[in-house]
């Protein structure tokens, strides 16, 4: 994880810039260290997608969510469900994680 500092310091206070990405990767460390994750991120642009591969989602609940976790006994099953979605041409961006660990990115 790299927190950057920004250059534009400024008296009495400092500015940071963190990622979405170190953030998933904090929440993934903190919560799902021994699970099997496939991290979907934009959701609320893929609702329609993801009901078809059988991700429903709570559009109440994830209307301003930036990523959903789903969480998977085997590894291989996140990975045969990364396939499904992009099968269907979905340009959502996955990525797999084990044990904490980021394994892959659909990119």
């Amino acid at each position: 994880m790299t927190t950057k500092k920004s250059k534009g310091e400024s008296k009495g206070f400092r500015i940071y810039s963190v990622s979405l990405e170190d953030m998933m990767t904090i929440w993934i460390e903190s919560f799902h260290v021994v699970d099997n994750v496939l991290v979907i991120w934009d959701v609320q642009n893929h609702y329609e997608i993801l009901s078809e591969c059988g991700i429903f989602l709570n559009k109440t609940v994830t209307y301003n969510g930036k990523a959903v976790t789903v969480i998977f006994d085997n590894i291989l099953d996140a990975y045969k469900m990364q396939d499904t979605i992009m099968m269907t041409g979905c340009t959502a961006f996955m990525q797999i994680y084990k044990d904490g660990e980021l394994l892959s990115e659909n990119i």
